[in-house]
């Protein structure tokens, strides 16, 4: 039924049905949180215990921020009687609303945080209109 009254929405399940949030092929690692701190102003908080500010890139492409974790190099002259930090690389990957934009990146003490701000045109808020 939805389809003899709709046109254009094909790009809508085809992303839906390809998004790794959907299929289950994303992991739980790393450990993140999504908070909205006030109205149009979010930030995304992901646990990256054990990588370096070099080993993470930030991308968005096509509405979807991606951010992705890789260790370049591990020290093979240690060796571990236990490792409990994972250190594995890793894509995590956000599906971002209309006029979300990334508004800064900051790696510290293990935390990376992405500030993202809403930003709707002028144009497109609502306007009240006087009557002459």
């Amino acid at each position: 039924p939805l389809w003899r009254s709709s046109i254009g929405f094909e790009r809508f399940v085809d992303d839906f049905f390809s998004d790794p949030l959907v299929s289950g092929t994303q992991t739980g690692y790393p450990p993140y949180n999504i908070a909205k701190k006030s109205n149009g102003v979010y930030e995304i908080l992901l646990a990256a215990a054990g990588f370096q500010k070099d080993d993470i890139n930030i991308s968005l492409e096509k509405g979807t921020l991606t951010i992705k974790g890789e260790i370049k190099e591990s020290d093979s002259s240690v060796e571990y009687l236990y490792k409990g930090i994972a250190e594995r690389n890793f894509i995590r990957s956000f599906k971002l609303a209309d006029f979300v934009e990334v508004e800064s990146a900051d790696f510290k003490d293990g935390i990376l945080r992405v500030s993202l701000i809403r930003n709707i045109p002028a144009e497109m808020l609502p306007q009240q209109i006087k009557i002459a």
